[in-house]
């Protein structure tokens, strides 16, 4: 479908095979292409502007293929930290990275075993201005977890996602 550009941030889940649920995001920048990239795909900048992010143990510089990092946050209520991995990154245009997530409570480590994330930015060219869509994939092989995803942490994942994505905005149309 093609892009609504008018908006801010607009959210869109579907639920795949396996359990794997998706959220799609979309944000529009009066900021160049290149600017957008190498601020969000630089670990280090996420405590910036995503409010769920505490730290992380990374790069300081744009992700690059195959490199890791570390990020712990606070996601829909829960203490998790995210082993992530850059899979595919083609400046400045995409990056998608993917995670090996880990809730942090000791009593509640063991419901996520198993649980991973794959987080994709896409540039977009908006005339003088850059879309990004910010696709995040994320599967719960455990049955209690994907119960409460489905009863309250998407939507409150997606209000998290769209502060994030303001913050973002902000930050970024302001340097």
């Amino acid at each position: 479908p093609p892009l609504d550009l008018s908006s801010a941030a607009s959210d869109v889940y579907k639920r795949q095979g396996l359990g794997m649920i998706t959220q799609t995001s979309r944000e529009t920048f009066q900021v160049p292409m290149p600017d957008v990239f190498a601020y969000i795909t630089t670990p280090t900048t996420w405590v910036e502007w995503y409010p769920g992010t505490s730290s992380v143990n990374g790069p300081e510089h744009p992700a690059k293929e195959n490199e890791r990092w570390e990020e712990c946050l606070r996601v829909s209520g829960f203490d998790m930290n995210v082993e992530w991995l850059a899979k595919e990154v083609r400046p400045p245009r995409v990056c998608t990275m993917e995670g090996k997530m880990r809730l942090s409570a000791p009593l509640l480590g063991w419901l996520s075993r198993g649980a991973t994330v794959v987080l994709r930015y896409e540039l977009l060219d908006a005339g003088a201005d850059t879309c990004l869509e910010r696709t995040m994939s994320y599967n719960f092989p455990n049955p209690l977890l994907r119960l409460a995803d489905r009863l309250f942490l998407q939507r409150r994942t997606g209000r998290e996602t769209r502060a994030a994505l303001s913050n973002l905005k902000q930050i970024l149309e302001a340097r």
